[in-house]
């Protein structure tokens, strides 16, 4: 069985008020093109399909046009599993309209899929966590853990005494030791999940996210039978640490400009009893966000004319001993336009950080003035103390 794993989609997010829904709509595309060249049969989305629990009318209209191109009137399955941004229950809303077409929506831990026939294939078997369905003859079991948050996850766990002073990874490990229960032998079994595991990398887009802290998931509670580990939740691509078929999809589009240097991609993986092969697909980047360094002003308006055509995200930097002018504002924003942040990096007039200051005055009288130049008030002591101490270890 050839699957594609997705996740982290986020459809109506923003960029500092910029929307990002043409690049999302560019991403479906692409992603459609990419299922029918590599044959794909079961495209797994691991969750956050929106960035809020309550999407635009725009993100809503995109998701159900993707899912229903990529089932393909039900020739291709696809699976949705909700992730902490979405709400489970709106996700569930449209169940009854998408199972004949073979997508399965996941709602919830608790979320149990009737059997039946749903497009080209059916489900034998379902229960709280998983599922089994019968495709080409060959038997596919899903496990399944939509995200597990602090307030609900008690509800989920059966067999650990004291559970409300356990640590959250072993009440994770409860749960997932349940679902490993209904993997079988000479079946594919494949593993769903939206939650963070220990030693993962992060980036700053991935907001209200605990790390490193009380809801880590240790690795080691993955299920032992999956074949593959399909994870979301994580905006860059990663394979999880200490396992062999646990893959963190990653976000399809830059989210924020700590992603800018890491290329987006999905997981194709090729599943059998024989061997498992797993292929990353890097997509396009639709639209770069981008990092300007600016020397003076002017430099930094010419470099917004030069490049006015571009068609990218940029964030601004601009060395310079002055606070800019409101024309000047002006002149970058009618030049170029999708910047998203000017910053002014302030230094003091004649000082560079290779030559220091220019003039003859002693550097503490320069940093008196230049401070009370900018603030309206001398400095305090202990900071002229603390600047001097810094200044004697410029080159």
């Amino acid at each position: 069985m050839n699957i594609l794993h997705t996740s982290d989609w986020h459809l109506g997010k923003y960029l500092e008020g910029y929307p990002r829904i043409a690049e999302q709509e560019l991403f479906i595309d692409e992603l459609c093109g990419i299922c029918e060249e590599k044959e794909i049969e079961l495209v797994i989305i691991a969750g956050d399909i929106y960035d809020s629990a309550n999407p635009p009318a725009a993100a809503e209209t995109l998701f159900y046009k993707a899912i229903m191109r990529l089932a393909d009137d039900g020739r291709r399955k696809i699976i949705v599993a909700a992730g902490n941004h979405d709400s489970p229950a709106r996700l569930l809303a449209i169940s009854p309209l998408v199972f004949r077409q073979g997508i399965i929506i996941l709602g919830t831990a608790k979320t149990v899929i009737p059997v039946g026939v749903y497009g080209g294939f059916e489900i034998t078997r379902s229960g709280e966590g998983f599922f089994e369905m019968l495709v080409n003859g060959v038997g596919v079991v899903i496990g399944y853990l939509a995200y597990p948050s602090e307030k609900n996850i008690d509800s989920l766990i059966y067999n650990m005494e004291g559970s409300g002073q356990a640590q959250f990874s072993d009440k994770v490990k409860d749960i997932i030791d349940r679902i490993n229960e209904n993997f079988q032998e000479g079946s594919i079994n494949i593993f769903i999940g939206h939650f963070y595991i220990a030693g993962g990398s992060m980036e700053k887009s991935e907001r209200d996210i605990s790390l490193g802290g009380s809801y880590a998931v240790s690795p080691g509670v993955l299920p032992k039978k999956a074949d593959y580990i399909a994870m979301g939740h994580l905006h860059r691509p990663q394979a999880v640490a200490k396992t062999k078929n646990a893959f963190y999809s990653g976000s399809p589009i830059q989210y924020d400009k700590s992603e800018r240097r890491h290329p987006k991609c999905v997981f194709v993986a090729k599943l059998d009893k024989i061997a498992n092969q797993v292929e990353k697909i890097y997509l396009r980047n639709y639209k770069p966000i981008e990092v300007w360094e600016a020397g003076s002003i002017e430099e930094a308006i010419d470099m917004c004319k030069e490049n006015r055509g571009k068609d990218c995200f940029v964030y601004l930097e601009i060395k310079t001993s002055r606070v800019l002018k409101q024309s000047e504002f002006k002149e970058i924003l009618s030049a170029k336009k999708d910047i998203i942040e000017i910053t002014p990096i302030l230094e003091p007039d004649g000082y560079t950080k290779n030559q220091g200051f220019n003039n003859d005055k002693p550097i503490e009288e320069e940093f008196i003035e230049f401070y009370n130049a900018k603030r309206g008030v001398a400095p305090a002591g202990e900071l002229i103390k603390v600047f001097l101490e810094e200044a004697r270890g410029l080159p």
